[in-house]
């Protein structure tokens, strides 16, 4: 009996071990993910990205506040005081008032009060003899200048405005370099793995050489030149490993991927399909040879020539609201006034004879920031040819290496064809031909990075020109 329940226990026990086995194995493997969904997850929350996102985030914040700014404004106010007489008794007095009061983008402000007012509350009377109301109105006539806090809408809506450009601009920058590092990861795997089947016949080698040893057809000469080889060999095997670690967990770190999720690293075909087809496209439409085309794209359409016109504007608006502070003030205003029952109107003219030259050095101050950033923008667009001349140039280059890296590898596949036949005739040993298929899979490792160079570059073109997938 004692033995059926110790070999129900032990079953229970497997089954419970086994059990979670299947829950880890499927857990882990629920965490792999495919490069497609990697790179939405790099683009929210990359770091560099993530800050970018929270400065756009602040400034929707302010611009909220501005704008929460221009809604009705409503105040209770609670004045009192107290008055001590002659014979040292005290008064007291005081005003209570509800004011509400809002501002128009057309230069209209209105406003109106609703009061009780009493320099003794022990006197106070009948509630609607005491009650008081006002209404005033004030309607700006020269020189028609929106408001202030009009004008602080313009100028953090600018504010908003440049940077999603530069969002914008930073996203799509990121997700080339995250496809970019996956080709990279995929080249380095693709050199692991040959450089483990090359430690694998080196040993080989070593292995063969002691058997001869053991039967007199090896001296230790040969073995030495064996164990350098096996050393070479694992020193390039732990390079290869190091380099793709590396590589891997820079990606990693790049799109801020929690340590429990791991990529699916091999070829995407699905995923840049899509894409070779869309870079064929463009560059049977992409005139490399028609720079002047190819500035005005740029120019139009690139984030910091955005930004810097988007200053310029803010900058124009500043300098032209200044220069209206400097004009003569012209308002109207009229009100109502409940206890008196009157109504009443007016016009007010205002003018600065004299602040000492203060506005003098205002203008100044904005005409020289205007001049700077005028200055910056013809700087901006020679900086930006630059950089196009420099990714033409390097297109070009990717193309002259992509020839000689397809002739290599047609070289490769004639001389794999013919080694081969040489192999089965007994002309060559196999292990010489190893050596010849680890040479002629590094012929087509570099070829595939050849072409990925070119599609990566096209794309950064591409990205540059402002042309979107």
């Amino acid at each position: 009996m004692n033995k059926f329940r110790k070999n129900s226990s032990l079953l229970i026990l497997i089954s419970i071990i086994l059990l979670l086995i299947v829950f880890i194995n499927t857990s882990v493997a629920a965490k792999e993910i495919s490069l497609r969904e990697a790179i939405v997850w790099g683009l929210e929350h990359n770091m560099s990205l993530r800050e970018i996102k929270d400065s756009v985030e602040t400034l929707q914040r302010k611009l909220g506040i501005i704008e929460a700014g221009k809604s009705w404004k409503v105040d209770i106010i609670s004045e009192n005081q107290r008055t001590i007489q002659e014979d040292d008794s005290g008064i007291d007095g005081g005003k209570i008032s509800m004011e509400v009061k809002k501002s128009f983008s057309g230069g209209l402000i209105i406003g109106s009060e609703l009061y009780l007012e009493e320099q003794d509350w022990s006197t106070f009377g009948d509630i609607e003899d005491e009650l008081n109301f006002t209404f005033t109105a004030i309607q700006n006539i020269y020189p028609h200048t929106i408001i202030e806090i009009e004008q602080e809408t313009y100028l953090a809506s600018n504010d908003l405005l440049k940077a999603k450009e530069n969002l914008i601009w930073q996203q799509n920058s990121k997700e080339i370099d995250f496809s970019e590092s996956y080709l990279n990861i995929l080249r380095l795997k693709e050199k692991l793995s040959l450089a483990e089947t090359n430690y694998q016949y080196v040993q080989g080698d070593l292995d063969r050489v002691l058997k001869q040893i053991e039967i007199g057809e090896a001296d230790l000469q040969q073995e030495l030149e064996a164990r350098i080889a096996l050393e070479k060999a694992g020193m390039y095997l732990r390079q290869a490993k190091n380099n793709f670690q590396q590589q891997k967990q820079s990606w990693y770190l790049d799109l801020n991927l929690p340590k429990e999720m791991e990529i699916f690293l091999k070829e995407d075909q699905d995923f840049f399909k899509g894409i070779e087809k869309w870079v064929t496209s463009l560059k049977s439409e992409l005139d490399l040879n028609n720079k002047d085309k190819l500035m005005d794209t740029v120019t139009a359409s690139h984030f910091q020539v955005k930004i810097n016109l988007l200053d310029q504007d803010s900058a124009h608006k500043e300098a032209e609201w200044n220069l209206d502070k400097d004009k003569p003030q012209i308002n109207l205003s009229g009100g109502y006034d409940y206890q008196s029952s009157v109504w009443y109107a007016g016009i007010e003219l205002t003018y600065n004879l004299f602040d000492g030259g203060e506005q003098k050095l205002e203008d100044r101050e904005y005409e020289a920031k205007l001049n700077t950033l005028e200055d910056n923008y013809l700087h901006l667009v020679n900086e930006l040819e630059f950089q196009l001349d420099n990714l033409i140039d390097q297109l070009e280059l990717n193309n002259m290496n992509l020839k000689e890296k397809t002739l290599s590898y047609q070289k490769a596949k004639l001389e794999e064809k013919l080694w081969q036949e040489q192999l089965e005739q007994g002309l060559v040993s196999k292990r010489s031909f190893q050596e010849k298929l680890i040479s002629w899979r590094e012929t087509e490792i570099e070829l595939k990075s050849a072409k990925d160079m070119i599609l990566i570059n096209t794309l950064r073109l591409a990205h540059f020109l402002g042309l979107g997938r």
